[in-house]
């Protein structure tokens, strides 16, 4: 598992650390966390993470989904401005990103 992270959580520069072995890893971390929690989602940064299915998690926030995670295809913004869809990719991201450290400590 490839734990490590390639650019900054703290700047506008590119966070990525997705991989198919970090989707899974982040799945089954969101996935028991729930089960002990018996939440609908897990909250990170006021954001919540959704397990649409074992191939897919979702980030809301405010009641919107601004993004998803596919096991295959990796992240995807779902605004419709590309502005929007820039921050939205980085945000989702950096939480990735985050809550695959969670997994590793």
């Amino acid at each position: 598992m490839n734990t490590s992270c390639n650019g900054s959580a703290g700047n506008n520069s590119k966070v990525d650390c997705f991989t198919t072995d970090n989707f899974d890893s982040v799945y089954s971390f969101i996935k028991r966390e729930l089960a002990t929690s018996e939440s609908e989602f897990y909250i990170v940064e006021k954001t919540e993470i959704h397990i649409t299915n074992d191939q897919e998690i979702t980030f809301k926030s405010n009641g919107y989904t601004f993004s998803k995670v596919n096991r295959e295809k990796g992240i995807i913004s779902l605004p419709k401005y590309k502005a929007d869809n820039n921050q939205a990719q980085l945000k989702s991201s950096q939480l990735f990103c985050k809550i695959l450290s969670e997994v590793s400590n």
